[in-house]
């Protein structure tokens, strides 16, 4: 078996949750000793750069940035020759990064991964018509398909008319920053409440300013940290005035050891978006032994499990009420370690050999 990643979420993104997925799935199966190929001629995804320094699947050039009014030009050349490599290393298996069509070869098994309905559920905030269907292509030509948990299969059902026996739930995996610090090490909690990734649309994270700036006991007692995302916007940063909360938040960027370390030190992490497929901050903070304070939607609850501090993300009183209770109760250590055992239905080597099943089937 030989098998092809695309280009796609490598041009398309600096770095993220699925850019993760497919790294991590590349290195478990080296270790199974099946072949593999990331192709992505051009792109700009650092995650992708660190990672060919230390594995020879890899064929591409890394570029910091795209340059302006060259969008078209390199979509074409990527286009090109990922048909090329196709055609030269002649997979088995092509499995998708992200939507779009995959190439007119015979003889090829081909797979995409939905993560998520993000963009059928909230199509205003992009842009889209209620009818849109921007995974159609994907989904109508592909041969298997993978969804990151049972609600997102669910979710893909509504949408689109899918066959169910293309279907494979799949989780991801959760060992990625673990091995980046020493676990038994003990940890020195600082006083701050950690956001990590994206704070537009769905991500709910106004609410999270919301129900912290009502409260006193918060104020008084805690600070946030937002790791990744960007710099704060304008928006944001008057929101916070407006809230007399300027002085308790702060941006941090940096890489996967910056991470683990805010998820070690850190009070809890708060996870208020409304939806998501699976929710990677979730299972790296349990991980790393941090408390996760996280929407009751049911693709959240399905990746924290009984381990999850609940709220409705849609009442900022909750919200509040949920955080002052961590924060007057104290780490619940007991919690802690049902985390530990609830991620052990999240392995990388675990989703890598029930992905190969799916492409056998």
């Amino acid at each position: 078996m030989k098998i092809f990643f695309d280009y796609r979420i490598f041009y398309h993104q600096f770095n993220g949750g699925i850019s993760r997925y497919i790294l991590n799935l590349s290195k478990e199966f080296l270790l199974l000793d099946k072949e593999n190929f990331i192709v992505a001629p051009i792109h700009i995804n650092v995650m992708l750069d660190y990672y060919s320094k230390n594995f020879i699947n890899y064929k591409g050039i890394y570029i910091k940035k795209k340059k302006i009014f060259t969008n078209k030009f390199m979509n074409l050349v990527n286009y090109a020759l990922t048909n090329y490599f196709t055609y030269k290393l002649r997979p088995s298996v092509y499995h998708q990064t992200y939507y779009g069509g995959f190439p007119r070869a015979k003889n090829i098994i081909k797979v995409v991964t939905v993560h998520d309905l993000i963009h059928e559920k909230y199509y205003m905030d992009y842009g889209l018509l209620i009818s849109d269907r921007p995974k159609k292509k994907s989904i109508e030509q592909s041969d298997k398909i993978i969804c990151v948990s049972s609600n997102t299969k669910k979710d893909l059902q509504e949408y689109y008319n899918v066959d169910d026996k293309k279907i494979f739930v799949i989780n991801h995996g959760h060992e990625h920053l673990i091995n980046l610090i020493e676990a038994s090490k003990k940890i020195n909690r600082e006083n701050f409440i950690l956001y990590v990734g994206g704070r537009d649309k769905y991500k709910n994270f106004k609410s999270f300013i919301e129900a912290y700036s009502s409260s006193s006991i918060l104020k008084k007692e805690t600070k946030i940290v937002c790791f990744g995302g960007g710099n704060f916007k304008n928006s944001e940063i008057e929101l916070f005035i407006k809230k007399k909360i300027y002085n308790n938040i702060t941006n941090v960027e940096g890489n996967d050891l910056d991470l683990a370390m805010l998820y070690r030190k850190a009070l809890m992490l708060i996870y208020p978006s409304l939806y998501e497929g699976f929710g990677f901050p979730i299972v790296e903070a349990m991980s790393l032994g941090c408390p996760v304070v996280v929407s009751n939607t049911e693709s959240l609850k399905e990746t924290a499990g009984s381990t999850g501090i609940y709220f409705d993300p849609m009442n900022t009183e909750d919200l509040a009420d949920k955080l002052e209770k961590v924060i007057m109760q104290g780490v619940d250590i007991k919690r802690i370690h049902q985390g530990y055992e609830h991620l052990k239905k999240f392995s990388w080597k675990s989703c890598a050999i029930n992905t190969i099943k799916a492409y056998e089937y």
